[in-house]
């Protein structure tokens, strides 16, 4: 069972007789299923129920997936490996939990959805204006492509980005990074 937690991922598991509270080090509740799916294949392989507690809670994600990552200036949540509506849909809702102030989004086009990308996109686009933000800021042709959304901060690329980060300084805010690996969102860690 989940464990309401402020920013990483706690479960309560059993593996056999054994009970315990599980603290990791990843970000979101949708990462529940990549857990239990470790516990269970650490169970069938005979590990100990301590070992595996102790692996989970010892793994750091370094792959651009689920990070938390605190900067000199502000909290980044970097999740752009990969991007489809049901992972942004997911980061979102997670980050809309999280009780914390100054809350920026950037999000990166989602890549190899086909003819259903430009409305797949617009369903983002619909969910996300009902919450507020600081800021929301979308990097990607098909993003920069959608004008129904005026108050919206929009790049074509990653380096256009950048180059507005380099003139607008964010700090003392909390900040979610989700797009497609193709977007190269992990590059503005730099300059936040």
């Amino acid at each position: 069972s989940i464990i309401p937690s402020e920013k990483f991922l706690s479960l309560n598991i059993t593996i056999k007789n054994y009970i315990s509270d599980v603290y990791t080090q990843l970000i979101g509740n949708y990462n529940t299923e990549n857990i239990v799916a470790a516990a269970t294949i650490g169970n069938y392989f005979n590990i100990e129920p301590k070992q595996i507690k102790l692996a989970i809670e010892e793994y750091v994600p370094q792959n651009n997936r689920s990070q938390f990552i605190k900067t000199k200036c502000n909290n980044i949540i970097l999740d752009a490996y990969n991007a489809n509506p049901t992972s942004v849909n997911a980061a979102i809702n997670n980050f809309i939990s999280l009780t914390l102030e100054n809350k920026i989004l950037v999000l990166g086009d989602m890549l190899e959805l086909g003819n259903s990308s430009r409305s797949e996109h617009i369903k983002i686009l619909e969910h996300i204006m009902k919450y507020k933000f600081n800021k929301i800021i979308l990097v990607g042709s098909i993003y920069s492509s959608i004008n129904n959304f005026p108050d919206i901060l929009k790049f074509a690329n990653v380096n256009e980005l950048m180059k507005w980060l380099l003139n607008n300084k964010i700090t003392n805010t909390n900040i979610l990074i989700k797009g497609s690996r193709g977007i190269y969102l992990e590059q503005i860690v730099n300059y936040l």
